[in-house]
């Protein structure tokens, strides 16, 4: 699972609140869609798909388990992102299942590609 590589965004505190930076240029690829994952209850997995493209999974409050497999059924290997600006990249076609700590936690996906609904040909817009 080479793609499953975790670092830190830089999180800039003060009296003014948390700006968290994902730079574009220390990412692998140019992002095409930003989604973000907030309000789930305790227990509660998200995900649990293959990923449809090179994406990173920021963390930006709370706390998130990660579990990724190379395939539904192979040994998973497990990340704990808990500081805000932990981050994970995910190849594609790694199989993933995330679960928030709560309705605090917050994720921040950037994917290489615009969204594909299954079975359809077209990219939304």
């Amino acid at each position: 699972m080479g793609g499953f590589v975790k670092f830190r965004a830089p999180v800039h505190s003060d009296e003014r609140g948390r700006l968290l930076v994902v730079e574009h240029s220390s990412l692998q690829y140019s992002p095409r869609r930003v989604f973000v994952v907030t309000g789930a209850q305790p227990g509660i997995h998200r995900g649990d798909h293959l990923v449809p493209c090179l994406q990173t999974m920021v963390l930006v409050s709370g706390g998130v388990d990660v579990t990724l497999r190379d395939s539904r059924d192979a040994d998973a290997r497990h990340e704990r992102l808990d500081v805000p600006g932990d981050a994970l990249n995910l190849l594609q076609g790694e199989f993933v299942t995330y679960v928030l700590d709560g309705p605090e936690s917050t994720i921040m996906v950037l994917a290489e590609a615009s969204y594909l609904r299954p079975n359809e040909s077209e990219v939304l817009s």
